[in-house]
């Protein structure tokens, strides 16, 4: 008896030592969710008209088309003074028009293709008489005064309405927006019998490149290139009901890694309605500035941002977007490999009720 009277007051001092439940216990849930995955590659920076393949940067086989008119090229050849004399053809520059934002490549293959049809009235080469005159058809770098890449010339006849094709084998040649066709010689003259010449004679060109590829090419970056379209993202019923003040943690982690030659300045943004990114009511605005890259040595950002869970109480979504402005030199040169690429995830710690 004794020793049932200890036991029934130990247990007493226990039990009111002890406080009952009177709620379901609490528990936190944590999610992870993947905002925005992407990335800008090489091939993104290069202008349409060029891409990658195992041969490096091609461009694709494009044609410009011009022409010359007779008192441009042949000052004397009017009839209007006697004969055409033998004289000199004023030279004249075809430019090889680049795609927009290729400034230079260094080429590993390909040709270029002068196309001349003679719409001057008469032979422009060969008078007739015996006599044969020269057409020089040169590329030139017009950056450096009588810079000649390569040379070709014609003595042969040139008819009426014919056309002359000129090719040149373009490897190891620098493509660039400064190289010209340049086009000269002499004339033998003509006589005029049987000669009509009007104003709109001429000589009719068409440059062709095709085949062009290089291993690697300098190209003008702009902001445009690094755009990543903004997201939208759909939180679920379980996730948005417990975003509550107090009660949820929200942090968000930004991780972006540049191997492109040229300095970044991005400005990473989320909130719960588009109109909010960027501003005052975003619940995250933050600039990143990655310095200039290379495929071997990659320019890394990886930061947590701790959120206030007021500027998502109860969202249904997530919006992200970035504004992306390119720092430094815009001139760069691309090798293949080259790319920015993105991830930002959201952390929620949220109450299970």
């Amino acid at each position: 008896m004794p020793l049932l009277r200890t036991l029934a007051a130990t247990l007493l001092v226990v039990i009111c030592g002890c406080e009952l439940p009177t709620s379901a216990p609490r528990f936190d849930t944590t999610w992870e969710i993947v905002v925005a995955r992407d990335s800008v590659r090489t091939a993104d920076l290069l202008p349409d008209e060029m891409s990658l393949d195992e041969r490096g940067f091609v461009l694709d086989s494009f044609l410009v088309e011009q022409s010359v008119r007779l008192d441009q090229v042949c000052e004397l050849c009017t009839c209007f003074q006697g004969p055409i004399p033998e004289l000199e053809l004023v030279p004249t520059d075809w430019r090889f028009q680049l795609p927009t934002g290729l400034f230079a490549a260094e080429l590993q293959g390909g040709r270029a293709s002068l196309e001349l049809t003679n719409r001057m009235g008469f032979d422009l080469l060969d008078n007739g008489q015996g006599v044969i005159g020269l057409l020089r058809v040169e590329l030139v770098d017009s950056r450096f005064q009588d810079s000649v890449v390569a040379r070709q010339d014609v003595r042969s006849s040139f008819p009426v309405d014919s056309t002359l094709v000129i090719s040149f084998d373009l490897t190891g040649i620098e493509l660039r927006s400064t190289l010209v066709a340049r086009v000269s010689g002499t004339t033998p003259g003509s006589t005029c019998e049987n000669l009509s010449l009007d104003p709109s004679d001429g000589l009719d060109a068409v440059i062709r490149l095709d085949d062009v590829f290089a291993r690697e090419a300098l190209v003008f970056l702009s902001d445009a290139d690094l755009f990543v379209a903004p997201r939208e993202v759909d939180l679920s019923s379980f996730v948005a009901d417990r975003l509550r003040t107090g009660e949820a943690d929200l942090s968000t982690r930004v991780r972006i890694e540049s191997s492109i030659p040229a300095g970044v300045e991005l400005n990473v943004s989320l909130a719960d309605a588009a109109g909010k990114l960027h501003g005052p009511l975003a619940a995250l605005s933050t600039p990143v500035d990655l310095p200039a890259g290379s495929p071997s040595a990659v320019s890394r950002f990886d930061r947590m941002f701790v959120l206030d869970v007021a500027d998502l109480e109860a969202a249904t979504k997530l919006h992200f977007a970035t504004r992306n402005t390119i720092s430094g030199n815009r001139l760069v040169t691309l090798r293949g490999g080259e790319q920015v690429r993105w991830e930002v995830s959201l952390r929620a710690v949220l109450p299970s009720r």
